[in-house]
């Protein structure tokens, strides 16, 4: 069985948007999870129109119906959050263990934990946990539905640096 799929195309995403161009991930308004994720829902928005351009339809006119029947399957997303804009999810369990550490700038009272206190001022995916999200591109990778966050996505989406 052969598929009608395009084996690859590349975008440069800050050719179609400004808001990307000018991403900046040290300036993230952290207010609402969609304030926060202005410039990924853009790109998302992108995303499924590129995921559409590429999908074959056959018609069917007595039902006035276009039914697909090839697509892409994989997204390779390439840069990291200074590129290219992880989605910031707002954390569901609400429990970074913050609470557990001591982040006092003490590490002789032995609540600090190595690694967690972390100045998030210079740490852009600190700062998101800070502010109770985390990373994900699942959201990339549904382009037919609004349900990522329960997995159900319609793209393999991977990301390199």
């Amino acid at each position: 069985m052969s598929s009608h799929s395009p084996l690859g195309t590349i975008y440069y995403v800050d050719a179609y948007s400004t808001p990307a161009r000018n991403w900046n991930n040290a300036n993230v308004d952290y207010t609402s999870e969609t304030t926060a994720n202005a410039v990924a829902n853009a790109i998302d928005d992108l995303i499924e129109d590129w995921h559409d351009d590429a999908t074959y339809y056959f018609n069917i006119p007595v039902l006035d119906f276009k039914l697909p029947i090839a697509w892409p399957t994989y997204l390779l997303l390439v840069g990291d959050d200074n590129t290219l804009p992880y989605y910031r999810y707002e954390d569901p369990s609400n429990d970074e263990g913050i609470n557990l550490f001591d982040c006092d700038g003490n590490p002789a009272n032995g609540r600090e934990h190595p690694g967690w206190c972390i100045d998030s001022n210079t740490n852009p995916a600190i700062r998101a946990t800070d502010e109770n999200y985390f990373f994900t591109d699942n959201v990339y990778a549904d382009v037919w539905g609004t349900d990522w966050q329960t997995g159900n996505v319609e793209l393999w989406v991977g990301r390199r640096r």
